[in-house]
């Protein structure tokens, strides 16, 4: 390459030889003066010219007094040079910006608005505005303003939330198609139920998630407060005809919610006065706790929620909960305080993590498997409570290793399995100091069966924690990604079988099982199929058999059609009476109809442009062809997610809030500070 200096006015008098050093934000260089006989070197910084310009004047002072004859260069800019305050060029490699220390006029409304803010977004307790030296602060900064008292503070952010709620029903008004993810959380021996919402943003295609609420709940957490929590919070927010599916985990309390109170069950099942004194009437009072499904329930669980009968597209695009309880309302019996909640998608996720968990324990039924489990699992279980136990077990650790063991969590699998590739990990590179370690510790050594069995068990555990990352997702994350991926699970475990395993292959047997039977109903229902071919990452890509691909885009083009349709029919002019004689015509003078409809033809040109297309996560595709009715199938099918991540991060910031020194926030405003700080998107100043 050719060396040029980082000076184009100097290259008449100097010549850059090398470079000395070579950083990310300035270069060293070695230069030659071309006015001095011996030619001269010395070192120049991209950063500064000064000291080749000290060189010109004081050896060849002549040369430095016409610099600016010579190059064409005002002798100011030189001089600014030689004090330091060179003014940056496109050429220098690194500057300081200048800056702006002008005075500005801060009104009482902004301080008071950014100590809210500071107040809401560093979780600081209210009693902050009364602190003496955060008195002082202020008075500093701003000594002509006042600073907010506390009951000023509070009324303030009773304000801003419910100007906040009204931006957001605002902002839900014109959306069609909304998800929300739901939960419970304890702390402190207080119970709260959470709420999200999101959807995707039509013309952007982004996501947009907030938080709809996160109220206190005192008693049982039974199936019925729960599903009056959550209706109350939708006809609160005007969405409980917009929302598409409702995202929870696995707990008993939420699955008989959802089976009781289900749209589709409600609708096609006949109401009588005796299922109104027994199962859904408000008043029933139920004792039940929450617990986790496991595999061996499902099959009983689901048993309700199979028996129904198949339900088309345009049933699955048509669902209007007005209709519902139009057919409701006019039954003779009392069931004027029915719930009736949106479909129910248990939490991917969670399903996911229950396999990992609670369901591979049918493997232990393998003698091999048992046994050399128990033995290994028994040496990882002794360094993880000597550490967690002892801070002189943890130091000898640190200093053995240079690091502390990661030690499993009782509530995440991941923690698990993070801890045992941790240990695998050193006993890999190093079994002997391992065993050191082991003996100081006076703890049972690792054998090579050891390293064998546990390294069998992370590339057995791997994909199942590749998936859970996966869908844990959120921002750009769809339903369309769960199909793909459990099937994706499914033939990674299929190929592991046929590798040589010594003991795992139990375990594998065992994880098949478990997604087969907990997914079972997701693999075929037909929204979770449209909504994983209407990405266009995915499309039919997943699917091997060619009979179930056929299948899937027929599903597919049923549901393009009907939404074309639908949109065609709510933007026509036509009179609703004049448009039903028309459409009567064709029905029975069926030989007029030699060809598709132009809807129809329009549909399978953009289902055979999209398929013909290479994969892609992104979804410019939408935005830039011209796909503007699979765009909507898109919407429509994938604003819902595979897990309740969204609500479970929402638990995590209630846990920065909801602390030790501040538990005797009242309920109200601690809902009112999670709605602000998780919603900074929707708050207007």
């Amino acid at each position: 390459d050719i060396l040029e200096l980082p000076f184009p006015k100097y290259t008449k008098f100097f010549k850059l030889s090398k470079i000395i050093e070579n950083n990310l934000t300035y270069k060293k260089f070695e230069v030659i003066c071309k006015v001095c006989i011996s030619n001269k070197c010395m070192t120049l910084d991209s950063r500064s010219s000064s000291n080749i310009i000290k060189h010109l004047r004081n050896k060849h002072n002549s040369v430095f007094k016409n610099i600016d004859q010579d190059t064409g260069v005002k002798r100011k800019e030189i001089d600014c040079e030689d004090e330091g305050n060179k003014v940056p060029k496109k050429n220098s490699f690194a500057f300081q910006p200048k800056l702006d220390f002008a005075k500005k006029t801060i009104s009482q409304d902004y301080l008071n608005n950014m100590i809210i803010k500071f107040i809401m977004s560093a979780t600081i307790p209210f009693s902050i505005v009364e602190n003496e030296d955060f008195k002082h602060l202020i008075n500093c900064g701003f000594s002509n303003k006042n600073l907010l008292s506390r009951p000023t503070l509070m009324k303030k952010i009773n304000q801003m939330s419910e100007v906040l709620v009204e931006n957001l029903k605002n902002e839900m008004v014109s959306i069609k198609n909304i998800t929300t993810t739901v939960d419970c959380w304890s702390i402190f021996k207080k119970s709260y139920i959470g709420i999200t919402g999101s959807w995707i943003e039509p013309s952007s295609l982004t996501r947009v998630s907030c938080l709809l609420a996160i109220k206190r709940i005192k008693g049982h957490h039974s199936y019925d407060v729960l599903a009056q929590e959550m209706i109350t919070v939708y006809d609160n927010f005007k969405i409980s005809d917009k929302i598409s599916y409702t995202t929870t985990d696995n707990a008993s309390n939420f699955v008989k919610c959802f089976r009781i109170f289900n749209i589709q069950n409600l609708a096609s099942k006949d109401v009588t006065p005796e299922v109104d004194n027994t199962v859904i009437l408000l008043n029933e009072n139920s004792d039940e706790d929450e617990t986790e499904i496991d595999a061996d329930m499902i099959d009983t669980v689901d048993s309700e929620d199979l028996s129904n009968p198949t339900i088309s597209i345009s049933d699955i695009l048509s669902e209007d909960q007005e209709s519902y309880d139009d057919g409701l309302q006019n039954d003779d019996h009392n069931i004027h305080n029915l719930f009736v909640l949106p479909k129910h998608q248990r939490c991917a996720a969670h399903t996911l993590n229950l396999i990992a968990s609670t369901d591979i324990k049918s493997a232990l039924e393998t003698p091999s498997y048992k046994r050399q489990s128990r033995q290994t699992f028994a040496k990882c279980n002794n360094i993880w409570n000597k550490q967690k136990r002892s801070t002189l077990v943890a130091d000898s650790i640190k200093t053995a290793i240079g690091i502390y063991f990661i030690t499993p969590n009782e509530t995440r699998w991941n923690s698990t399995f993070d801890s045992v590739k941790c240990i695998l990990k050193y006993l890999q590179s190093n079994i002997t100091k391992m065993n050191t370690l082991c003996n100081s510790l006076k703890l049972v050594q690792f054998t090579k069966n050891d390293l064998l069995f546990l390294d069998e068990f992370v590339k057995t555990m791997t994909p199942i924690s590749i998936a859970l990352d996966i869908l844990q997702g959120e921002k750009h994350m769809y339903l369309g990604y769960l199909l793909p991926t459990i099937t994706q699970l499914q033939s990674k475990y299929k190929d592991l079988l046929q590798r040589r395993m010594d003991y795992c292959k139990p375990l594998i047997f065992s994880i098949l099982e478990s997604i087969d039977k907990r997914f079972h109903s997701q693999l075929k229902d037909p929204f979770f199929i449209i909504s994983s071919i209407s990405h266009p990452f995915f499309k039919t890509v997943w699917i091997d058999k060619q009979e179930e691909k056929s299948e899937a885009l027929k599903l597919f083009k049923e549901a393009a059609i009907h939404l074309n349709s639908l949109h065609t029919l709510n933007n026509s002019q036509t009179p609703l009476c004049i448009q039903n004689v028309v459409d009567d015509e064709p029905s029975f003078f069926h030989w007029n109809s030699s060809q598709d409809p132009p809807e129809i033809t329009s549909v399978e040109n953009e289902i055979n442009m999209c398929l013909s297309k290479s994969p892609q996560k992104d979804l410019s595709c939408f935005k830039t062809d011209n796909l503007s009715i699979l765009k909507k199938v898109f919407i429509q099918f994938n604003t819902p997610l595979p897990s309740s991540a969204p609500i479970e991060r929402v638990f995590s910031v209630g846990g920065a809030v909801l602390t030790k020194k501040r538990g005797r926030i009242t309920d109200e405003n601690f809902e009112k500070v999670m709605l602000l700080k998780c919603n900074k998107l929707f708050i207007t100043d």
